[in-house]
């Protein structure tokens, strides 16, 4: 892993904060080893705080955060239920994809600081940070929402496809459309250990 850093420009650490620096890997380290890395941190909790030690995922996210309790009262809302709601998550793990969205975009803009500044650089986020956000932008009342309103509506031309060595994946695709570099996958994921611990040629 060291050797492959060595000649990274992105390092992401998605395992609980402190596992890797327990065994030497921490974001001073590697900016020591690899002057100019951007480390990025992404945790459930946040890097620091009471909880920052504990480990955590999207459903932890969203029950910790009350974003699972608001969606369980929308639920109820929407189908008419009187008894009182029970918790419900969010679909499509929003708090994953929103963390790697935002973090992603943190690393472009430490590259682009790198490149105008120089010096290595730590971008962090977090699955409760990203809910805690999500909670401030607002909520649309059940009742506005119509009943027939179907979220994957829309979404067809979004849908990608590709052989993998387990059958047939289907996927959405990016959504954003670039006309000289348009994003995409070239290879489909492979077997969970299945490629070798080196950078690939193009």
């Amino acid at each position: 892993m060291r050797a492959l850093a060595r000649n990274a420009h992105v390092f992401v650490d998605s395992y609980r904060p402190g596992a890797l620096a327990e065994l030497g890997v921490t974001a001073a380290a590697l900016a020591h080893s690899t002057p100019g890395i951007v480390y990025c941190a992404v945790s459930c909790y946040g890097q620091h705080g009471p909880w920052s030690g504990r480990r955590g995922w999207e459903q932890l996210a969203q029950a910790a955060s009350g974003i699972a309790v608001e969606q369980g009262g929308f639920a109820a809302a929407r189908s008419g239920s009187r008894r009182e709601s029970v918790p419900a998550l969010i679909p499509a793990a929003a708090c994953d994809y929103i963390t790697g969205y935002l973090g992603a975009a943190g690393v472009a803009a430490a590259l682009l600081r790198r490149f105008r500044e120089g010096g290595s650089w730590l971008v962090e986020v977090s699955l409760c940070a990203t809910a805690a956000w999500l909670q401030s932008l607002g909520k649309i009342p059940a009742a506005q929402v119509p009943a027939q309103w179907n979220p994957a509506e829309g979404l067809d031309a979004y849908w990608k496809a590709c052989e993998t060595g387990r059958g047939r994946l289907d996927f959405l695709g990016p959504i954003v459309r670039m006309s000289h570099t348009p994003p995409r996958w070239r290879t489909p994921p492979p077997e969970q250990g299945a490629d070798q611990a080196v950078w690939t040629t193009r």
